[in-house]
């Protein structure tokens, strides 16, 4: 910092009548811009590089974690980057990237937005994951979801894959979490997987759950309808898409030949057939 306490800008002090007329040489810099690449959780092990992006010429980057200044480079072009060639539980936490000028007197810019990075796969056991209930899920019926771990007071987050972002948390008493959908759609069908851990340090997960696919029932693509008259109103006859939720411990499923639909005025019935 400057002797005025800003950010390094350049000025002259005048001091008539005991006041003082500071008078800027220059503005501070644009603050840098900072990404991380690949963005989300990365397994212990992997590579990470943190971008750093600003108008640098003649300035110097420094890269801060947990606001406390790591690592510095001399900007080329646009920026820089600062790599981590295998990720370990320490390097979880939250970075910032600030440039400076090589020139004296310093002139720094505002520090960037920050960037979260997330190690997992080291110091827990992954968790476990199931359903309830475990005989499948027709469309608008409830089904939760249940992860548990070795370890109480842990938070549990719950993922999709093709989602990057967390479609429930929970923090239960002990080491089961529940993550509840209350009425199935199309939408809800894919692969969930979850990850715990501790409450006051969101930095190092779990490995991640096995894997386990929630199918949800209906038509299949160009099946056959069969449609014909009766006193009741019309049938009309599908194969189903199988219920099942797979993971690699077990598969259950149930897989219906046909549905049957009874038009009775306004409402329709549908049967299981035996």
């Amino acid at each position: 910092l400057s002797p005025w306490g800003d950010r390094g800008v350049g000025g002259v002090c005048v001091s008539p009548s005991h006041s003082c007329l500071c008078v800027n040489a220059e503005l501070p810099a644009p603050r840098p811009s900072i990404s991380v690449s690949p963005s989300g959780v990365i397994a212990v092990g992997g590579a990470v590089t943190i971008r750093c992006q600003c108008r640098c010429e003649a300035r110097r980057l420094f890269l801060y974690k947990d606001k406390i200044q790591i690592r510095e480079l001399d900007a080329a072009g646009d920026g820089g980057e600062f790599t981590i060639p295998s990720a370990r539980w320490a390097d979880g936490g939250v970075y910032m990237c600030q440039s400076r000028s090589r020139s004296e007197p310093p002139n720094w810019s505002d520090p960037s937005d920050i960037v979260r990075i997330i190690v997992a796969g080291e110091g827990y056991p992954k968790p476990s994951i199931s359903l309830s209930p475990n005989m499948g899920v027709t469309l608008g019926g409830a089904v939760t979801i249940q992860c548990w771990g070795q370890h109480q007071n842990m938070r549990f987050l719950m993922y999709k894959d093709g989602n990057p972002n967390v479609l429930q948390d929970a923090e239960p008493a002990g080491n089961l979490a529940e993550f509840p959908i209350r009425s199935v759609n199309r939408r809800d069908a894919g692969s969930y997987s979850c990850y715990y851990h501790k409450k006051w340090y969101p930095f190092t997960w779990s490995h991640p759950s096995d894997s386990m696919e929630l199918v949800v029932a209906g038509e299949l693509p160009g099946s056959q309808r069969d449609s014909r008259k009766s006193s009741g109103g019309t049938v009309v006859q599908s194969r189903s898409r199988p219920i099942a939720w797979r993971n690699s411990c077990r598969y259950l499923s149930w897989n219906s030949e046909q549905q049957t639909e009874t038009a009775q005025g306004e409402g329709s019935r549908y049967n299981k057939p035996a």
